[in-house]
C-alpha cells in the first residue's frame, strides 16, 4: 500500500497519531516523508520486533492490534502492553540511535502498520517540510514521551504493590472511565495476569473476593469500582 493509499483508507485514524498533532492537512505529507514514513501489512501472530533486534523507528497502528511483551528469567513471556488502532509504541527507543529493543512486538491480528523513522527529524537533515513543521513534530514526541514515562511510573507503582488486589485496585483506577463509570479491561484475564506479574488463578480468585466484598462489580471485561477500600489490607 502506498502513502497516498493509505492517507485514503485511514485518514481518520491517521489525523490522531500523535506525532502528526497540529500539522496542517496540507502538510501532511511533507511531514511524513521527513520521517520516511512506510507502511507495514502483517498477519496474525508476526513478529515485528524481537528482543535484541535494532529499534530504527517508531510504529502507529492503523487497523489491527500490537502487544509488546518480554521474557523474563524463568523464559515466561509477561505481557507489558496492547496498542490498538491509534496507537504509538517504540517511539522512545526509536529516539536513541542504535538502540536495540527490550520487548518483542508481535501482531494480535492482521494488522497495518506505519512505521516512522525519527532520526532524520532529530538530526535535523530533512529538508522536504519546513522548520516550523519539524518543531511541531518534535514538540509532539515530547509530549509522547512525557505519556510515556507517566505510564511507566503508573506500572512501577502498580506492581510495587505487595497484595494482588492492591495490584488489581491501582490498575483498574489507572483506566479511562466510561460514560456509565466502568472501566474496560483492554488485556484477556491471561494477559492482565502476566502484565501485573500474577498468576492467573491467584487474579481470578483475587477479582472474586473483590467482587463479593463489594469494591468492584464485574460485567464481562467491563468492571465498576465500587469503592477504594474494602480488601483486608485496606481496612
Amino acid at each position: 500500500m502506498t502513502l497516498q493509499d493509505m492517507r485514503k483508507t485511514y485518514d481518520r485514524v491517521l489525523k490522531k497519531c500523535p506525532l502528526l498533532l497540529g500539522i496542517p492537512e496540507e502538510s501532511l505529507d511533507a511531514a511524513l516523508s521527513c520521517m520516511e514514513a512506510q507502511v507495514l501489512a502483517v498477519t496474525k501472530g508476526e513478529v515485528i520486533l524481537a528482543q535484541g533486534d535494532p529499534f530504527s523507528g517508531a510504529y502507529y497502528v492503523l487497523e489491527g492490534c500490537l502487544e509488546g511483551s518480554f521474557l523474563n528469567r524463568a523464559f515466561d513471556e509477561i505481557t507489558l502492553a496492547q496498542f490498538l488502532p491509534g496507537s504509538l509504541c517504540g517511539e522512545s527507543f526509536a529516539a536513541l540511535p542504535e538502540s536495540r529493543s527490550k520487548v518483542q512486538l508481535a501482531a494480535v491480528s492482521d494488522s497495518v502498520l506505519l512505521r516512522l523513522c525519527l532520526t532524520p527529524l532529530l538530526a535535523c537533515s530533512c529538508g522536504t517540510c519546513g522548520v516550523p513543521f519539524r518543531h511541531q513534530i518534535l514538540a509532539n514526541l515530547v509530549q509522547a514521551l512525557s505519556r510515556q514515562n507517566i505510564y511507566l511510573n503508573q506500572k512501577v507503582q502498580i506492581l510495587g504493590q505487595k497484595s494482588a488486589e492492591d495490584r488489581i485496585l491501582l490498575y483498574l483506577e489507572s483506566l479511562p472511565v466510561l460514560s456509565d463509570g466502568s472501566r474496560m479491561l483492554p488485556l484477556s484475564r491471561t494477559e492482565l495476569a502476566a502484565s501485573l506479574g500474577l498468576n492467573r488463578s491467584a487474579m481470578s480468585r483475587s477479582l472474586s473476593r473483590m467482587e463479593q466484598s463489594g469494591v468492584i462489580a464485574v460485567n464481562g471485561r467491563k468492571i465498576r469500582v465500587l469503592r477504594r477500600e474494602g480488601t483486608e489490607e485496606h481496612r
